[in-house]
């Protein structure tokens, strides 16, 4: 029994040492890489090359020369270099990866990356309609995000003459971008005075259709496009000119030109509509477009129905259920109170609820301004439009307000900011605080030159364009964790051409917005 048991202890240390043996051998022997191809994923446009110098870490030595490396893009074979160099002449979102082959260990090691490679103008970033040189112009600066969460900006001046090889002419109106149903692409259009107002691609900003060539009989008689509204069923432009709203009903949900503009304005309870603003709050895709109807003096909300194609076009007005907060002027009659703005943002519990919030400035006719907010859910059918007002309070801010000044309320629930401009300078407001003894109002940034357009539709309404009298172009950081961010971080990036003066600008979201759903 001894014996045995001097034999198993005996094979027992043999086994350990031969284990600990190998152990040893193995890590004297592997020389182990990682991988690093610099950024997660790489975003580039047709006619781009996109440059990688991957960086190698080696557990022990650093020498290359047993290495033989292979470039895969979507599981095909790229190149056989150390470095990759593509020209991108495709259109793709697929994962590439290098294979790094150690002759010596016959070892492979993997390390990937996602490309997204699009088409030349098929991103985000901002679009910028000016009036430069006595014409219109059109101009875009293409935004990117690196992995360390910064911006940088290409810009592209004047892209609609280069890419269309003629100039817009006329006066410039307004933007609009606009999308079909699940499209991975939006169009824009660019509505213009004294001059034909067009409807570009997304892809290319080449000229894809007129406005006029999408009216049944042409034009209506003096007309000047003031603003638009496209859905999913529903396309409306109003005549500045006359505050007539004239619309198409589309054939089809896949295609913007389906169907075509009538020649005949539109009517509620037999009469002919006076609308003066569209409220664009297309987030997904709540069934309708907000109007502001009547002249000073007789204004009211109206909504035009998009909940789907029976009933497209028709016009109801807002329904609500709860009884009315004290000072809450009605929505179907706002009396003597004008309106000077209204803009939105996602309510509700999330930002895919489906609720917008609506905020007004309203003015009384001794000069005193108020504060209106009320909330619209996503219809659930298309015989109401259910409203449920939230406050009415005064607004402090006629020291604020001149005949150019813009408001801007951010779209995104996370966002609780208000911007008001005055001339050349830019207010900020925390919208939670109006009407509050505490309400902050703080100069946030004074520029060279007046205001003239600003936007933050961007996700999270981090970031804000704004656009100024003297062609000059910015991006500012809206991002805040405690306060408002410090003034030395609000430029995020200025621009480096001059567009002309700046009269709108909208950020290309390219696809995403929800009035397919």
């Amino acid at each position: 029994m001894r014996n045995k048991s001097i034999w198993f202890i005996a094979l027992l240390l043999l086994f350990v040492g031969c284990y600990e043996d190998k152990g040893n051998y193995s890590y004297s022997e592997s020389n182990s890489i990682t991988i690093d191809l610099g950024d997660s994923k790489y975003t580039a446009v047709a006619g781009e090359t996109i440059n990688i110098e991957p960086v190698f870490t080696f557990a022990l030595d650093s020498n290359e020369s047993n290495l033989t490396y292979e470039w895969q893009l979507g599981g095909q074979f790229l190149s056989d270099k150390r470095n990759l160099s593509y020209y991108v002449d495709t259109i793709m979102r697929t994962q590439c990866a290098l294979r790094v082959f150690d002759n010596k260990s016959g070892i492979t090691y993997i390390a990937t990356t996602e490309f997204e490679l699009t088409e030349k103008y098929n991103t985000t970033g901002w679009m910028i309609l000016s009036e430069n040189g006595g014409t219109a112009s059109f101009s875009y600066l293409r935004e990117t995000l690196s992995n360390s969460d910064d911006f940088s900006y290409i810009e592209s001046p004047d892209v609609y003459a280069l890419e269309n090889h003629v100039a817009l002419g006329g006066k410039p109106v307004q933007l609009l971008e606009h999308f079909s149903y699940s499209s991975t692409s939006s169009n824009t259009w660019v509505l213009l005075g004294d001059a034909e107002t067009v409807d570009l691609s997304g892809l290319s900003f080449k000229k894809e259709m007129t406005l006029s060539e999408s009216f049944l009989d042409g034009l209506p008689t003096n007309f000047t496009p003031q603003e638009m509204a496209e859905m999913r069923w529903v396309s409306a432009v109003i005549n500045g000119n006359d505050g007539k709203v004239y619309t198409r009903i589309k054939v089809s949900d896949k295609s913007y030109y389906t169907g075509a503009f009538l020649n005949t304005p539109l009517i509620y309870k037999g009469k002919e509509l006076y609308v003066t603003d569209f409220v664009i709050a297309p987030f997904m895709g709540p069934g309708y477009t907000l109007m502001i109807e009547g002249e000073k003096g007789h204004q009211r909300y109206l909504a035009l129905i998009d909940k789907d194609k029976s009933n497209a076009g028709n016009v109801l007005p807002l329904t609500v259920k709860e009884a009315y907060p004290a000072n809450f002027t009605p929505l179907d009659d706002l009396g003597e109170l004008e309106v000077i703005y209204t803009g939105y943002y996602r309510g509700g519990t999330s930002n895919s609820s489906g609720v917008n919030v609506f905020c007004s400035i309203l003015k009384d006719t001794d000069g005193e301004y108020y504060f209106q907010e009320f909330s619209i859910a996503k219809m659930n059918n298309a015989r109401s439009v259910v409203a449920t007002p939230v406050r009415q309070v005064k607004f402090d801010i006629a020291h604020l307000v001149d005949e150019n000044t813009i408001f801007n309320v951010a779209a995104y629930r996370e966002s609780n900011y208000m911007l008001i401009s005055r001339g050349a300078d830019l207010y900020y407001v925390n919208r939670l605080t109006i009407g509050t003894d505490g309400m902050l109002v703080k100069l946030y940034k004074h520029f060279d030159a007046n205001i003239t357009a600003m936007d933050s539709e961007c996700f999270g309404s981090k970031r804000l364009g704004v656009g100024l009298a003297n062609g000059q172009f910015f991006v500012l950081n809206m991002e805040k964790d405690k306060g408002i961010i410090d003034e030395a971080q609000r430029v995020m990036y200025e621009s480096e051409n001059n567009f002309g003066t700046i009269k709108d600008i909208r950020y290309k979201i390219k696809s995403g917005n929800s009035w397919q759903r």
